[in-house]
């Protein structure tokens, strides 16, 4: 797996950390799981999470389908969510961090 270098921001300091690190850092406020679940099923239950959620609140999403990795982030983008991270955790074993702007 490819490790990514981002620029973790904190006050007036910046430090270069990996992204897996970054992801830990930040805390999820709800967390949906949708293993196992296929198109369109974990879009269709994360639009029903993130409207419960408070603005700048971070939803974590699991997901077993491979059409996740293009479907979450797109439907982020769409609704005007920040996607904060998606990584894979083993094989059609997928997580992402997504935080409520609108």
């Amino acid at each position: 797996m490819i490790q990514y270098v981002g620029i973790y921001v904190y006050g007036n300091h910046r430090t270069r950390v990996n992204v897996r690190v970054l992801c830990k850092m930040t805390k999820a406020h709800k967390r949906l799981d949708a293993r196992g679940l296929s198109c369109p099923m974990p879009i269709m239950k994360s639009m029903q999470a993130i409207k419960k959620m408070r603005i700048n609140q971070v939803l974590e999403i699991l997901t077993t389908d491979p059409g996740s990795l293009k479907d979450i982030p797109t439907w982020a983008r769409a609704t005007g969510q920040e996607l904060i991270s998606s990584e894979e955790l083993g094989p059609e074993s997928f997580r992402f961090l997504v935080k409520k702007l609108k």
